[in-house]
């Protein structure tokens, strides 16, 4: 078997769906894993319905993904033994020629650790309302970074296809509270060799309002560890940026670093600015104080403080 989608269940909404799209692919050597999340809904009688061999359903004893949703990908992983792996969802869904398109980049460029799919961003309703730009078809490490501050950029998961081996040797996917930023760092560390992206949109990701993506920041827990993540994410990405500063070698790559850093260092603030609320004065003075590098202007402070005051106190 050369794919395998691992797709971890829990929601029942739009799981048949999901799963009728991986099934329609015009390329059929793949199998499905699902592994049903311990779901209080009916997950294995929606499986049952395809009466499909290539899909193959667990149970898990108790509720993992509520936990350490990475766990449960890694988890999954393991048990993974086809040349590559895709990380499904129970709410998204697949063009059918996914893994004939995925396949012939495999065959074309087979060096490469990771393959990435064009996105759409569909509603509830399935209504698209969103499309992404349309990358080269090969980049490299350094300009898959800068595409995620495009503004059009849609970042998920299941739009990956993952090299089993080098996932597993790079210790799974990368773990942050809430999954929030694993599976954009998890891609960036797989791609050292370069990614390739496909022009055609092949995958819709759905905003539904009940995925992780969607959670409110009216939920105090939720917020504090998105917030964390926030924190991580940063720590990690100026690792990346510095250890991507020693080995540039061009011009065009200084000016994509340089881009990146720019973009990193907004996107960086705008994040902390999300979650401000569950931060108390002094944290905000302390914080402040750490990242003032951050604020280009005195002016950019007093932004800040005022747009926490008001969301502490509105």
């Amino acid at each position: 078997m050369k794919y395998t989608f691992l797709l971890p269940a829990y929601k029942t909404d739009y799981l048949q769906q999901s799963i009728k799209s991986i099934l329609n692919q015009t390329y059929n050597d793949f199998i499905i894993y699902v592994s049903d999340d311990c779901s209080p809904y009916d997950i294995k009688t929606i499986v049952d319905s395809f009466n499909d061999k290539r899909i193959v359903y667990n149970r898990n004893r108790k509720n993992i993904g509520g936990e350490n949703l990475i766990h449960h990908w890694n988890l999954i992983l393991d048990y993974c033994t086809s040349e590559f792996v895709i990380m499904a969802s129970d709410d998204d869904l697949y063009s059918p020629c996914f893994l004939e398109e995925i396949d012939r980049l495999v065959n074309k460029y087979p060096d490469i650790d990771i393959f990435r799919a064009r996105v759409q961003n569909i509603d509830k309703d399935g209504i698209i309302f969103k499309k992404e730009t349309i990358y080269e078809e090969f980049s490299t490490q350094l300009e898959y970074v800068s595409q995620y501050y495009y503004t059009n950029h849609i970042q998920c998961i299941g739009n990956y296809v993952f090299k089993t081996k080098a996932l597993k040797e790079n210790g799974g996917f990368h773990y942050f509270p809430l999954a929030w930023f694993s599976d954009f760092v998890s891609t960036v560390e797989l791609a050292k060799n370069g990614i390739v992206n496909s022009n055609s949109v092949l995958f819709s990701f759905r905003v539904s309002g009940k995925n992780i993506s969607s959670t409110t920041k009216a939920n105090t827990h939720i917020a504090r560890l998105k917030l964390k993540a926030v924190l991580d994410y940063n720590e990690w990405m100026n690792n990346f940026i510095i250890t991507a500063n020693k080995n540039i070698q061009t011009l065009i790559e200084k000016n994509i670093l340089q881009f990146i850093k720019i973009s990193h260092k907004q996107d960086f603030i705008g994040n902390v600015l999300h979650y401000v609320n569950v931060i108390s004065f002094t944290g905000v003075i302390k914080f402040i104080c750490k990242y003032h590098k951050y604020f280009n202007t005195k002016i950019d402070i007093y932004i800040f403080l005022k747009k926490w005051f008001f969301s502490k106190y509105k």
